[in-house]
């Protein structure tokens, strides 16, 4: 659940989650605030020091009230999630709702790092184990020195060299 709260800086509305409460938070301008829940325990508001205190909660409130003023009531629906952009509005120039929840972080980089941890570990199973380990290596040096015999001898077979006839009978 978000929850809507005021920068102390310029007093535009800035909409962060619940477990932000406590923590800084950057608002539009790129300025560092904390959520801190209010003293009547009736939600929250923005205080340029982590500790807050009484006059940093009138003064968010007193900004808060100013900006409702000027641009009319926050909408929580209306958030912006990039850079603040300027709009023309009766009341002169205004802004949007910045959103301070963060964004979807993509698996993306998370895949990529799996692919090449699975291609490392492959290569290093064949430098090991497989075809381009040592002991492979030393076989085919072993087969390559060895010479080869000839499936059909140089010379013709002799009457002692000639294998026994076949018996077709059962």
């Amino acid at each position: 659940m978000a929850i809507i709260v005021y920068s102390p800086f310029n007093g535009q509305p800035v909409k962060v989650r619940e477990a932000d409460v406590g923590r800084a938070i950057r608002d539009a301008d790129g300025r560092f605030f904390y959520v801190l829940p209010r003293g009547d325990g009736k939600g929250h508001y923005g205080s340029p020091t982590r500790r807050g205190g009484p006059e940093h909660e009138l003064r968010a409130r007193e900004l808060a009230d100013a900006w409702e003023a000027e641009h009319g009531p926050v909408d929580p629906e209306t958030v912006q999630t990039s850079a603040p952009s300027v709009t023309a509005g009766p009341a002169g120039p205004a802004r949007g709702m910045h959103d301070a929840t963060g964004r979807r972080r993509r698996n993306g980089p998370l895949i990529v790092a799996i692919l090449l941890l699975a291609v490392v570990a492959v290569m290093a199973y064949m430098i090991l184990f497989g075809p381009l380990s040592q002991q492979a290596r030393e076989a085919r040096q072993q087969q390559q020195q060895q010479p080869m015999e000839h499936p059909y001898p140089a010379q013709p077979p002799t009457d002692n060299d000639q294998p026994p006839p076949q018996n077709d009978t059962p």
